[in-house]
This record gives C-alpha cells, sequence and structure tokens, in this order.
C-alpha cells in the first residue's frame, strides 16, 4: 500500500459554560501530513487544531471543499503510520504500550446548530498510550454512512493527521464575553502573549481571543502551545491573566491551566478590576516531560 504522508496536531480547549468537564490534552496540524485524502480539517492549512476528549465545541471538524461534513459521515478505525505500512489502531502493539487502543479510540462526534457538523474525540488516554501517539501519522476513513472499514485508506475516503502530545500548554479559559489576555514569562526572560506570540525555544500563542467577543454570548480562550520541535527551558515559569476588556461584564470567572504529559495544575479566579489591568497570576517549574 502507498504510505500517506500527512499531519495532524491533537490536543486541549473549550469553551468556559461547557469547558469545565473538559480535558484536553492534544492537537493536530494539518500542514504537516498532505495525502491522497480528500477530506481534510477545516481551517487554515497551518493552524495547530485541538481533538476533544469528551465535549465537541472546540475539537477539530472535518471537511470537504471548504464546507464542514454532516453528521451522516462517520470516521472508521485509525490508522496508525509505521514505516510504510498503515495499521488498524487495534492491531497496533508496539512493546511497551501498557493499554492497548480499543477500534473506536478516535470517533467522530456531533455538535453545531443542529448538531449536524462532524468533529473529531479520542478516548480518555490510559497508560502510555499517548506516548505511542506522538509524532505519529494517522489516517481515519470517511463513510457517507454507518461506522464501519470499508476500502477508505486505499481510496481518498479519509482524512489524515500527525499527533502531537505537547510537552506543556498553559491554557486560559473564561465564561463571559470579554478580552482576557495571557502571558507567559519564560525562565530566560522571554515573553510569550499577543505582541510576541512565538519564543526561541518553540513556545507559540495558538490565538488571540480578541475584543470583538463583546459581540458574543459566550467567554473564550486562549492558549500557549509547546509542541512539535518545541524545546521548554527548565525553570520557573510566570503567567499573568490580563483583562484586557470587559466588554460591560462586572465579573468574568477565569481558569487557568497548565498541562506537561505527567501533571496538570490549575488556578481558577474572577476578573473584578476592570480594562487593562492584571486580574491573576501564578507560576509553575517546569522540570522537563
Amino acid at each position: 500500500m502507498a504510505p500517506f504522508h500527512g499531519q495532524v496536531v491533537l490536543t486541549v480547549s473549550t469553551m468556559l459554560s461547557l469547558w469545565w468537564a473538559c480535558d484536553s490534552t492534544t492537537y493536530l496540524r494539518p500542514s504537516i501530513c498532505p495525502s491522497r485524502c480528500r477530506y481534510h480539517f477545516c481551517g487554515g492549512a497551518d493552524e495547530v487544531l485541538p481533538i476533544g476528549t469528551e465535549l465537541g465545541l472546540s475539537s477539530a471538524t472535518v471537511c470537504l471543499e471548504g464546507s464542514p461534513t454532516s453528521l451522516s459521515h462517520a470516521l472508521g478505525e485509525a490508522r496508525v503510520g509505521v514505516g510504510t505500512d498503515w495499521i488498524k489502531i487495534s492491531d497496533y502493539h508496539p512493546g511497551g504500550l501498557t493499554e492497548n487502543f480499543s477500534r473506536s479510540w478516535f470517533r467522530s462526534f456531533s455538535f453545531g446548530v443542529g448538531n449536524n457538523i462532524t468533529a473529531v474525540g479520542h478516548d480518555q488516554p490510559r497508560g502510555n498510550q499517548l506516548q505511542w501517539l506522538d509524532q505519529k501519522c494517522l489516517v481515519l476513513p470517511v463513510h457517507s454512512g454507518p461506522d464501519g472499514d470499508g476500502a477508505a485508506v486505499e481510496s481518498r475516503e479519509c482524512v489524515s493527521f500527525f499527533f502531537d502530545v505537547p510537552k506543556m500548554t498553559i491554557t486560559l479559559r473564561w465564561d463571559e464575553p470579554s478580552d482576557l489576555d495571557l502571558h507567559v514569562g519564560q525562565p530566560n526572560g522571554g515573553h510569550v502573549w499577543w505582541g510576541a506570540d512565538i519564543s526561541a525555544s518553540g513556545g507559540r500563542l495558538l490565538f488571540d481571543d480578541t475584543a470583538d467577543s463583546c459581540q458574543r454570548t459566550r467567554g473564550g480562550h486562549e492558549v500557549v502551545y509547546y509542541g512539535g520541535d518545541a524545546i521548554p527551558e527548565m525553570g520557573w515559569y510566570h503567567f499573568h491573566v490580563k483583562e484586557w476588556d470587559n466588554c460591560g461584564s462586572m465579573s468574568v470567572n477565569w481558569e487557568l491551566q497548565v498541562s506537561t504529559p505527567t501533571q496538570t495544575r490549575t488556578w481558577r479566579g474572577v476578573a473584578t478590576s476592570g480594562n487593562d489591568s492584571v486580574v491573576g497570576s501564578a507560576q509553575f517549574r517546569y522540570a522537563g516531560g
């Protein structure tokens, strides 16, 4: 079988009214693994897109010719790229894997108006499953009908991606239509924020959730992500939450979470001090993954 060359990155983020129940750990980056698959992930080719484990509101969605696919498009069993072979994920048993993958470890679920958009999710990881998918290209067959095997991997009826487990992810979420900003101070004095969104060590702000949020009815989120070839510096990281525009909200609940493959820390607070002010701070010592 000719190999697929595709890449995607899976990780985490969500919307605060629902985010509190979500645990995000993976991302996909569509541009790294181009392939023959005719389906693609919605959004720009250079974007890093999240994959959720429970709720689909911020998970990567599947598109065909620029339009989101409907709920009738199911995802088949993922294939993992190993050399020039594509192995069904339920048959993928590398030495050292402590928990086997189920056939439906990657799956589709729906969200959006009318619950009619196909998004990609995966099971909550067990054991060291993430370690054995990290930096792997995968292919998901796409079926316009009930989930099944079919011959999608040999055809173009599929979507491909590269799985990336970030070395560290810092996520800020909030629950009101306002504009909060995440600032990450690195051990060497570097600073990742909307004004300098990529650091020398590979940390990057995925997007600046801006004040146009005043026009929406929900909260927002920002993520600083150390994935791919990033090498986070060892030592103390200092995080600041700044309220740029409260959009008239007198109090905004926020949550700051830092995640590595071995630990997660969470801080919560309420922004009440008004525009253009620091409303929360925290620090975290990174000692490697």
